[in-house]
């Protein structure tokens, strides 16, 4: 069995991340998010676990949690398919998988104003993120039921560009590729950054930035789950409907 590639610089990330508030609103209103959609569901959950951005292996054993959540952590895992068919086999028949993560439209604003700073760079300065329709994929490919995924997008307006990168590293949401440009990042190439931001993204008197918040709901099967119809199985004809 090949072992996962590794994406992201686990010991840098860790160091940011114990620097980080995670109680920032940003972060926060993510846990609500959460928090609410579970308050639709008719079914208390005894056993719970927490995934987090450093967790690439899970407990060991089968059939042992009745809901696995995560808050803004999965964007950082490398090997999230793995990570998902761990859920699965940790959790009972009929358990909730239910998390959420920043998703693919998170900072394009700043993306693209990287891309027109350093045209000819290769250099992926932004981590990369995965979008719905994959979302939903990585879920049936883990073997969950009845697969729910959307998203919300939140846009926030900051100062300037130096604002918003202050506000990516006071969450611990900044770069952690292994493969990133090594060094710190000139003076003149961030004053060109800001001019650019303010150039093409500017809001309210100062400039914005959107994250996208990716929800993704699965189950594990259970036999007394509801089940879609069989194809031409329905009791009456549309056409009598009609």
């Amino acid at each position: 069995m090949n072992a996962p590639i590794e994406i992201f610089d686990k010991k840098l990330l860790k160091i940011r991340y114990d620097r980080a508030n995670r109680d920032n609103f940003l972060v926060k209103e993510a846990r609500q998010l959460l928090e609410e959609r579970l308050l639709y569901v008719k079914r208390s959950f005894a056993d719970i676990y927490e995934i987090s951005r450093f967790d690439e292996v899970l407990p060991a054993g089968e059939a042992k949690f009745d809901l696995i959540k995560s808050s803004l952590e999965l964007h950082f895992i490398n090997d999230l398919v793995g990570v998902l068919a761990q859920s699965w086999r940790l959790l009972r028949p009929d358990g909730m998988f239910l998390a959420n993560f920043f998703g693919g439209e998170t900072l394009s604003e700043l993306r693209k104003v990287f891309e027109l700073a350093a045209p000819d760079s290769l250099s992926p300065r932004i981590s990369p993120f995965i979008d719905v329709k994959d979302s939903g994929a990585l879920l049936q490919r883990a073997g969950f039921a009845l697969p729910v995924v959307d998203s919300e997008k939140i846009e926030i307006v900051f100062d300037n560009a130096f604002h918003l990168m202050r506000f990516l590293r006071g969450i611990g949401e900044t770069n952690a590729l292994i493969k990133q440009r090594k060094g710190l990042t000139g003076k003149q190439f961030m004053m060109r950054v800001a001019e650019i931001y303010a150039e093409k993204f500017a809001a309210d008197g100062g400039v914005l930035a959107s994250f996208e918040i990716i929800t993704m709901t699965g189950w594990k099967p259970s036999p007394n789950q509801p089940k879609a119809l069989k194809r031409g199985s329905a009791k009456m004809n549309l056409s009598e409907v009609l």
